[in-house]
């Protein structure tokens, strides 16, 4: 089963408040929840493992 999460905010806010107040739940969201919705870490092409969600 998947999990997915929605962001409902009041109409009407600024477009930037919007998007800050969004990136920040998400942030947290993803640092209580870690790789249950996150997966694996990504990894590149030196082999560096970097963290899901900061």
């Amino acid at each position: 089963m998947k999990k997915k999460f929605v962001v409902v905010l009041k109409d009407g806010i600024e477009n930037w408040v919007v998007l800050n107040t969004t990136a920040h739940l998400c942030a947290k969201l993803g640092s209580v929840v870690g790789n249950e919705i996150a997966g694996k870490s990504p990894v590149d092409k030196t082999d560096y493992e970097h963290s899901e969600i900061p």
